[in-house]
């Protein structure tokens, strides 16, 4: 069998859709590959198993948000001074407003809502370097914060990111300009962490 680009972007695309319509594990192989058009076998001959393709489309759906929160915390971690508690999270979450304005938003809320909820670990191997990294300046920029507390308080970010991402937290806003939007969801995540116990 010849590689073709086009079978496996085909196949990326029906996966991706079944999965989020579905869930992973409810999505059979055989849906994906009649979806795509493709035979039984494009699956493992292009990502080896069902998990590995499920890997490929998180990182397709994720990657640009993932890098541009990564470069942005790259920024920080450059200068002197160390980075505030609203420096971080705005690296955290303007990301994601700006890659939902554009295209891709909803399906990346609903990938790692998803996620989280089958507890698949692939998906969150694809996400998790770059939250750790977040983690990490967190605590340091909140060193009295218990690390349960943070770990906490870094979750119900991460789930007002995915009621953002699903378009729940901001039914109201619909004319919100996407920096205002940023900087408002900013607001409510950075008082959240820094809120005394």
């Amino acid at each position: 069998m010849k590689r073709n680009p086009q079978t496996r972007e085909r196949l990326l695309d029906a996966a991706e859709r079944l999965f989020l319509e579905r869930g992973f594990q409810q999505t059979s192989t055989r849906d994906i590959t009649e979806a795509a058009r493709a035979n039984l076998a494009a699956v493992n001959y292009y990502f080896r198993s069902k998990q590995d393709l499920m890997v490929a489309v998180a990182e397709r759906v994720v990657a640009p948000v993932l890098h541009a929160q990564a470069s942005r915390l790259d920024e920080l971690q450059a200068r002197s001074a160390p980075a505030t508690v609203t420096e971080l999270v705005a690296a955290y979450v303007t990301p994601m407003v700006e890659q939902r304005e554009r295209r891709g938003g909803q399906q990346i809320a609903r990938l790692i809502g998803q996620s989280m909820y089958e507890d698949f670990e692939s998906v969150r191997r694809v996400v998790d370097p770059v939250e750790a990294r977040f983690r990490t300046e967190l605590a340091r920029a909140l060193p009295d914060l218990p690390a349960d507390e943070l770990e906490l308080r870094f979750r119900a970010m991460i789930g007002v990111f995915i009621m953002y991402g699903l378009g729940i937290l901001t039914q109201s806003q619909r004319d919100t300009e996407p920096e205002q939007l940023a900087a408002r969801i900013t607001t409510v995540c950075t008082a959240a962490l820094t809120a005394t116990s």
